[in-house]
């Protein structure tokens, strides 16, 4: 697993900063809202963490970028 890591943050450098920078904000995101009740608004709580993690590494994407 950390070959997968360095040799990804050596070829693909900004794409492995956004995920990075995009997981951690997503961490603290999740954990700033876990005692909202997702599972009344939504389907599934697992469907609002996907689209929370896609969200915010498409913001860092066009932050970073």
């Amino acid at each position: 697993m950390q070959d997968w890591l360095v040799m990804g943050s050596l070829a693909f450098p900004p794409l492995f900063k956004v995920v990075v920078i995009g997981t951690l904000i997503w961490l603290v995101l999740r954990f700033l809202l876990r005692k909202v009740p997702f599972d009344e608004w939504f389907w599934h709580p697992g469907l609002v963490d996907f689209c929370l993690l896609i969200i915010v590494c498409s913001i860092v994407n066009r932050w970073i970028a």
